[in-house]
This record gives structure tokens, sequence and C-alpha cells, in this order.
């Protein structure tokens, strides 16, 4: 688990098929590879950038197969702060078709204001998952949950 802080650095977080589960609240610089499941809990967290060192935005790449799955509901809404312009720089998520962001615990809100270029699924099995920063989709949703934001709203 990678939870006190931010991680600041460059190169790559690998999360492996069946083995690998990555518990994050922020990192700077790194680019998050997920073929497993990458999990946001209960916290605000935030992906960026350190001008001062020169490392630049952390992004993440959620493979065929792999997840992203936040799990917060005590406290509503909670927030990925990104930058999430549609030119770079740019914090940007990438759901590979296979790919998954999926919202499992809590009735509440969970805002992404990062670039998402979405051709997976959102699968919002509980609350919402609201994009705040710029969106290309051509993936689908599913779940009882709801989708709002610049990806449309479902």
């Amino acid at each position: 688990m990678l939870n006190a802080g931010n991680i600041v650095g460059t190169g790559t977080f690998s999360v492996r098929p069946t083995t690998g589960n990555l518990t994050l609240r922020g990192m700077n610089g790194w680019t998050v590879d997920v073929e497993g499941t990458a999990t946001w809990g209960d916290y605000d967290m935030t992906f960026g950038q350190d001008t001062l060192n020169g490392i630049p935005y952390a992004s993440m790449r959620v493979r065929s197969g792999g997840v992203f799955d936040i799990q917060h509901g005590i406290i509503t809404p909670r927030e990925l702060f990104a930058l999430g312009s549609a030119t770079p720089p740019n914090v940007v998520f990438t759901i590979d078709a296979g790919g998954t962001i999926r919202k499992t615990a809590g009735s509440g809100v969970s805002n992404l204001r990062s670039r998402i270029l979405m051709s997976g699924n959102f699968s919002a099995l509980s609350g919402t998952i609201n994009v705040q920063g710029t969106c290309v989709m051509s993936g689908t949703k599913s779940g009882p949950g709801s989708v709002t934001g610049q990806c449309g709203t479902f």
C-alpha cells in the first residue's frame, strides 16, 4: 500500500494480474500500469508533478483485465485531484478495451479530475462516478450506479 504522502519519482509501477493489488493515495511522475487491481480507498487522492525537481505528471493505464476500484463512501464527494486539460501537460488515465473503472462502495460521488481516455468499461455498482476532466469515450457503462460529467451521463 502506498499511502504515506506523495510518492515522487519516475518509472512504472506494474500491478500484475491475479497477484497484483495496489492501494495508492497519490504520486508525482510515476506511471501506474494496472493489469491486476489498483484501489482508491476512503480518502482524496492526488496525481501530479514536481516542477521544482523536473518530475513529470503521473498517469495510469488500466490494461485489459485490469481494474481501478473505487472503494469509498464515508465522506462524499471524494476527489481525485489531477490536471485534466485537453492538451499536455496533463494527467491521463487510459482505460484500454477490457479494462474497468469500478465503484464498489458508497452511495456518494467520486470525482475524477483527470483526462480520461476510455475504451473499457465504467462499472458503477454503487454511487456516482463523475468525470470532471476531459474525456474521450468509446467504452461502455454497467451497473445500477451512475456515470456523469465529461464522458456523458449514463
